[in-house]
């Protein structure tokens, strides 16, 4: 009942008071990221709150409590110093339970047990509102500290922004879950000084990211539907069974006992004192009561709507071999689809693979410290390029990943590679996902390169001279195969 008086509500408020946390509650596209976040945060509150007053202390007091108020008037009278001996030390009723003992002559032997019980349960309240006050302050500061701390990603991402619209800026909230350090920024710094050198690899990203646009696939058109629903929930207001005891001021619902104060004048106003501060003890009522919600939900449409996209899968070869300029240029590449999955608020992802692979989350609450570290790793080791082949194509097989793109940056010096593999790609292009590669060597095998849909050649020590490669059987086969697999 602590936990529930609306001290956590207090502190969302105060939180949400913050000048700069006002400022982007009014940005339409953080103000549904900074809700959730807030929504999440007071759950996860409310239960560290319920398990603070879990002190051996408090525990042993809270049992005796309850031992005393079961009691009657007889045996609370015979047992009551020997229940004010029991009670702990560091209690904060041990010195009033005391002067209640002393001055318990002047009171009326039918209600001092319950004064007693009543001012114990207030003294057992303070001690656990204390305590949960001192959690829910340290949660707070800790809670706004990690507020701040994105807010000051944002400022200093500026430059990862490509338009400085509005609607990237909840994006970038998401993806701005951890600290960064120094050396992060220095690393998103070099690399984006390295991308601005080189637009070409911009202009790759840009037409990579149009195409899950310009499929011809209506099947893949989404619009959001507004449909008003009527859902049940639970509500104190219904009525349906009685579930407990609560502090309220609701006299249809007051325990009999309750009347007791009425019974005698000089008690009177203690009833209607406790009737104004809400404090009588009333049964606590839950039921159902049904609702209408809007219900916001993506359907299909064959007009003018949204396409729907999959994730973006960026391998990229680590190998001993893509050291020095392929390096930089696949680091930026992978930053630039890194910023065009941010707009178009799609799943990234990044593997790292040589002789084994390593994979990052650029699209989760720690994207861009996720992306700080891919740009950090140092390449070296050999190259297996159908071990990352294989398991993309069998992440590849989720219905996110459907109108999905996985761009393979390597220097592509590999054996032609099995029967098998060529196969389950050739699969999933029925599903409209896309396989596209970026050479970064003239000495690329052609036979590798052929399994893709699209190719690009860059080489940073020829002016930045690309080319791209369509394969001329790939229309066909989609043809071909997107009546098999839908």
């Amino acid at each position: 009942m602590v936990a529930e008086s609306g001290m956590i509500d207090s502190a969302v408020r105060e939180i949400m008071q913050h000048t700069e946390l006002m400022g982007l509650g009014n940005e339409d596209s953080v103000k549904q990221s900074l809700t959730a976040s807030m929504a999440k945060w007071t759950q996860s509150v409310k239960r560290k709150l319920v398990k603070t007053q879990q002190t051996d202390s408090i525990q042993a007091e809270l049992n005796l409590y309850q031992y005393a108020v079961y009691l009657t008037e007889s045996e609370f009278e015979q047992n009551l110093e020997d229940i004010i001996t029991k009670l702990p030390q560091d209690s904060l009723f041990r010195d009033k339970a005391n002067q209640l003992l002393a001055s318990k002559h002047t009171y009326p032997s039918s209600l001092f047990a319950r004064q007693f019980c009543m001012q114990w349960y207030e003294s057992l309240k303070g001690a656990v509102e204390d305590k949960q006050q001192v959690t829910l302050d340290q949660q707070k500061s800790r809670f706004l500290k990690q507020l701040y701390q994105r807010i000051d990603t944002l400022k200093d991402m500026e430059n990862l922004t490509l338009s400085g619209e509005n609607a990237q800026l909840g994006r970038l909230w998401d993806l701005a879950g951890a600290e960064l350090t120094k050396q992060d920024w220095k690393s998103i710094e070099q690399t984006a000084d390295y991308l601005a050198k080189h637009s070409e690899l911009t202009a790759i990203a840009d037409k990579l990211g149009r195409m899950a646009e310009e499929v011809d696939a209506p099947e893949l058109n989404r619009v959001e539907s507004h449909d008003d629903v009527v859902v049940e929930e639970k509500s104190d207001f219904a009525t349906d069974d009685i579930v407990g005891i609560h502090a309220s001021n609701d006299i249809n619902k007051l325990l009999p006992n309750e009347t007791m104060y009425l019974a005698y004048p000089e008690l009177e106003t203690v009833f209607y004192q406790h009737l104004v501060e809400k404090r009588l003890l009333t049964y606590k009522a839950e039921g159902k009561q049904r609702t209408i919600r809007q219900l916001h939900a993506p359907t299909q449409s064959h007009g003018e709507a949204t396409k729907e996209k999959g994730a973006m899968l960026i391998a990229v070869d680590v190998s001993g071999s893509m050291q020095g300029a392929p390096e930089k240029s696949a680091k930026a590449m992978a930053y630039a689809l890194m910023k065009m999955a941010a707009e178009q608020q799609r799943e990234c992802h990044v593997i790292l693979f040589s002789s084994t692979f390593i994979t990052y989350d650029l699209s989760g609450s720690q994207g861009l410290k996720e992306a700080c570290d891919f740009l950090s790793y140092t390449f070296k080791g050999g190259t297996d390029l159908s071990k990352v082949l294989n398991y993309a194509v069998d992440v590849m097989q989720g219905d996110q990943y459907k109108n999905a793109d996985l761009l393979v940056i390597s220097d592509f010096i590999a054996p032609k590679q099995e029967q098998d593999t060529m196969e389950n790609m050739l699969s999933l292009k029925g599903r409209y996902n896309r396989f596209h590669s970026l050479c970064l060597s003239k000495y690329g095998n052609p036979e590798v390169l052929s399994l893709f849909d699209s190719q690009w050649r860059y080489h940073p020590s020829l002016m930045g001279k690309i080319v791209k490669k369509p394969t001329l059987g790939f229309h066909r086969a989609k043809q071909a195969f997107s009546h098999t697999f839908g």
